[in-house]
């Protein structure tokens, strides 16, 4: 009898353990399913002309959401750049909400694309020891079955991204050569000191004037231009991290974007 009351406490811990785990996992694998409603503000606004769509891999969590904008009129048999845009913490994309107004839509006729980061997740750390699991390598992946699937001009691909996405996009110059036509990091950071390590093609850095990251992007700027890339820095005045807005409302960004090719 007392044997038996001992047991008892462990069966509880065990099925408390579980239950806990398996709420986890719903939680985990709603978020990725049902959220975020959509990636732009106010969640409560409509994506259209962007689709939702998941991707199945074999890398944890094994699902993934993105959100993705054809052309009007897409034709298969034509080629179409695509653009890759990387959202920040919040899990909201600025640059696909200014793109989709339906006068940019009107005069780029573009793919947009935008990867979802799971709950927990980041798309690459600054540091070599980050601790965050990593999406980039999933959003790699994404693009490569979109290649496939769609219409790509495999030399007018681009990647942009601000904040956590700006971070992940200098990521990209490192980690993923020869994809790239051009890359837009914006309010975002990497270490200057492995800025020999990326690839050779464009970059246009934007920065607000009281961002905690732009002594960093003004560094690795500086160290980019010792190494003669083309690489240029855009410092708005009187601006903080949020410096997504003036950039992706530019028009003059768009242009110079599109006109890149490998």
């Amino acid at each position: 009898m007392a044997k038996e009351e001992k047991e008892k406490p462990r069966v509880r811990v065990g099925f408390i353990l579980f239950w806990t785990i398996a709420a986890l996992l719903i939680v985990f694998y709603g978020h990725i399913l049902f959220f975020p409603r959509s990636p732009f503000l106010p969640r409560s606004s409509s994506y259209e002309p962007f689709e939702k769509h998941y991707h199945i891999t074999s890398k944890f969590p094994f699902i993934t959401s993105y959100y993705l904008m054809l052309p009007r009129d897409y034709d298969p048999n034509q080629k179409y750049p695509l653009v890759m845009m990387l959202h920040g913490v919040s899990r909201h994309m600025y640059g696909g909400k200014a793109l989709k107004h339906y006068k940019r839509r009107k005069k780029y006729r573009v793919i947009a694309y935008i990867p979802i980061a799971p709950p927990v997740f980041t798309w690459a750390n600054i540091s070599e020891g980050g601790f965050k699991p990593q999406a980039l390598p999933i959003a790699m992946e994404t693009l490569e079955s979109l290649k496939q699937e769609y219409s790509v001009d495999k030399n007018k691909i681009y990647i942009t991204g601000y904040s956590m996405g700006g971070i992940g996009t200098y990521a990209a110059l490192e980690r993923y050569k020869g994809i790239f036509a051009a890359a837009v990091p914006v309010a975002g950071a990497w270490s200057p000191e492995r800025v020999y390590n990326f690839d050779d093609i464009p970059i246009r850095i934007f920065q607000g004037s009281s961002d905690y990251y732009t002594p960093l992007a003004r560094a690795l700027h500086n160290d980019l231009k010792l190494f003669k890339r083309d690489a240029e820095i855009t410092i708005y005045p009187n601006t903080g991290h949020n410096s997504w807005e003036p950039t992706y409302d530019d028009d003059e960004f768009w242009d110079w974007l599109i006109e890149q090719k490998r």
